[in-house]
């Protein structure tokens, strides 16, 4: 079969876990021809959530990405639009240059998929979070799938609910970068989303913010609340085709604290 053949030739290792992709798609086709290029969109804007696994392939390796979608209380099980937007900004404009030795916090993570994404590209310090305890052990078990960490190298889960003592378990680090997917939705949780990124931030920490607005007024709302917390911040276009966008177009913006110069 190709999946013995390919751990013969030693491509389990670098194309990550082959059989289990094979598996997947074996099992449910749909598993890999779920994209949004079916429906005459790019397939960085694909959303399968109601899909029980979803097989990617992303920095040169095939991910197997287990989601819950309805099994779960938390809409997190599952990878929605922001967060494709946000893997496909970490692999081309960041890529291994900015993201090799440095350490990365991922905000409301669900089930990781732009933390695996990091790690793969050389951060040495991940840590996925949410505040859902199930979701984690969805996560946890997309770790398990997928990589094969090896020291110094660490990638982990643990619960950080917003604007709450578990900020303290995280300050100790100097984060080089937040990422924080499709969290951004329930307006009554910006404040304490924007506390936590300002808490867990240094003058040189970059937060990357990715979104599908799904409300009138979401972007300016939430782009105002960060500001109020004296994060500056910038659009990067990462979705060219334009064609498609309206008020569910994935958008993402990258935060930093601002920084007073004295001249």
């Amino acid at each position: 079969s190709f999946s013995t053949a390919a751990m013969a030739l030693g491509l389990s290792f670098s194309l990550g876990n082959v059989k289990l992709a094979l598996e997947t798609v074996k099992n449910d086709p749909e598993s890999i021809t779920c994209t949004i290029d079916a429906q005459n969109v790019k397939d960085d804007q694909s959303s399968c959530q109601q899909i029980d696994k979803i097989v990617r392939f992303k920095v040169g390796r095939i991910l197997t990405i287990s989601q819950d979608w309805g099994g779960s209380v938390s809409t997190g099980a599952s990878v929605w639009n922001g967060e494709n937007v946000a893997v496909k900004y970490i692999e081309e404009s960041l890529g291994r240059k900015n993201l090799e030795g440095k350490s990365v916090i991922e905000l409301g993570s669900g089930v990781g998929y732009s933390s695996l994404v990091a790690n793969i590209l050389g951060a040495s310090e991940v840590v996925i979070t949410d505040g859902n305890e199930d979701v984690l052990k969805l996560a946890d078990k997309n770790i398990q799938d997928n990589l094969d960490v090896k020291p110094p190298n660490v990638i982990r889960t643990a619960r950080l609910r917003w604007n709450t003592e578990d900020e303290s378990n995280f300050l100790k680090t100097k984060w080089d970068y937040i990422l924080a997917s499709d969290v951004t939705y329930k307006k009554a949780a910006w404040t304490d989303l924007m506390h936590t990124i300002k808490a867990l931030s240094t003058e040189n920490t970059q937060t990357i913010l990715s979104m599908e607005p799904r409300n009138v007024g979401e972007v300016e709302g939430v782009l105002k609340e960060a500001a109020s917390f004296g994060l500056d911040y910038r659009e990067e276009t990462v979705d060219k085709t334009g064609s498609v966008c309206n008020l569910l177009c994935p958008r993402l913006f990258v935060l930093s604290p601002h920084v007073v110069t004295n001249l």
